[in-house]
């Protein structure tokens, strides 16, 4: 409406992760019940890096991931490793 280019839009998307070494263990980081009300993803760092290659498939440039449980890093060095 405004006559920006569309391909010069880049696309951010934030995303909580409750992430374990197992399924079973990225659940119990929330009570074992992924949440409603809030969109999350719950689960194994392998099914993260799918996850958020799905969306950066159809365009996603920016992930902005917060890991609920800071200022306790042992999540996001499970996902750098």
């Amino acid at each position: 409406a405004v006559g920006r280019d569309y391909d010069e839009i880049k696309i951010a998307y934030s995303l909580r992760v409750h992430l374990g070494k197992t399924q079973a263990e990225a659940e119990q980081t929330v009570g074992g019940q992924p949440m409603r009300d809030d969109p999350s993803f719950v689960g194994e760092p392998a099914a993260l890096v799918e996850y958020l290659q799905e969306f950066a498939e159809i365009g996603v440039d920016h992930f902005q991931l917060v890991f609920p449980r800071f200022p306790a890093t042992d999540d996001m060095e499970l996902f750098v490793r």
